[in-house]
């Protein structure tokens, strides 16, 4: 198995109790979440689930992608709020609320996984969709399934994009420091807005390290999410503001 995630309990003699570095599978607990792809396990049924989708006037199928198979590289926070598939025309990923308001706006993300194999990242693009007839869908590279074909990319919020605060052997920056004594990065979001003049974000992976470059990502920082603590921050000149305590 090739998984981020837990798999099953083994069949006896599926595996070898030593291939785990917690010793296999042993009582009624679960064992910790790990992977090694190097492993063979007995093979079980698989349940694929697909959809429809179109992008732009483009049609294409996802496919759902469970949360553990993401752990480690995408935000606990992200997982536990978006819901994501698998595009088969370009291979990125959809993400869409689990449990959305009901109302006429809505949030979207686009993944793409880049890197090498043993240090992989993902650069995540948000977006805000609302309820309309819009033409300018095919403007965007958003995949929209079939319960939100009404919907259309809000050209009055910018998209933004997820800063990595930490991880892959990079510093902290001072930022991501000050985050960590509120709650875990794990639930710390900082969202950046696109350099000025541009409808879009930059397509590469935006890291809060503690150089001169990571310090000037940092300072375009536009919104930051405490999501466990219910806090909002955005920026608003050269201070944040709360929006629940404002």
């Amino acid at each position: 198995s090739a998984s981020l995630g837990a798999p099953p309990p083994p069949a006896p003699g599926a595996v070898r109790a030593d291939a785990f570095d917690d010793g296999g599978f042993d009582g009624e607990d679960a064992p910790l979440e790990r992977g090694h792809a190097g492993v063979a396990t007995e093979r079980t049924r698989t349940l694929e689930i697909s959809r429809s989708c179109a992008r732009g006037d483009r049609a294409t199928r996802q496919t759902y992608v469970p949360d553990r198979l993401l752990r480690g590289l995408l935000p606990d926070a992200i997982l536990e709020k978006f819901a994501f598939w698998r595009c088969h025309d370009d291979a990125s990923l959809g993400g869409y609320e689990k449990a959305p308001s009901g109302g006429d706006r809505q949030l979207v993300l686009t993944a793409r996984l880049s890197g090498p194999l043993d240090n992989p990242r993902c650069d995540v693009v948000r977006r805000a969709l609302r309820r309309d007839d819009a033409s300018n869908k095919d403007e965007y590279d958003v995949a929209l399934p079939d319960d939100l074909a009404n919907f259309s990319v809000d050209e009055a919020t910018p998209p933004l994009q997820l800063l990595r605060l930490g991880g892959a052997g990079a510093g902290l920056s001072p930022l991501a420091l000050k985050l960590r004594r509120l709650d875990a990065l794990s639930h710390s979001l900082a969202w950046v807005e696109p350099p000025e003049g541009s409808k879009d974000v930059a397509g590469r992976v935006l890291e809060a390290a503690g150089d001169a470059i990571g310090s000037g990502i940092s300072a375009r920082v536009a919104l930051l999410e405490l999501p466990r603590l219910g806090l909002t921050l955005r920026k608003r000149g050269s201070k944040f503001w709360c929006d629940e305590h404002d």
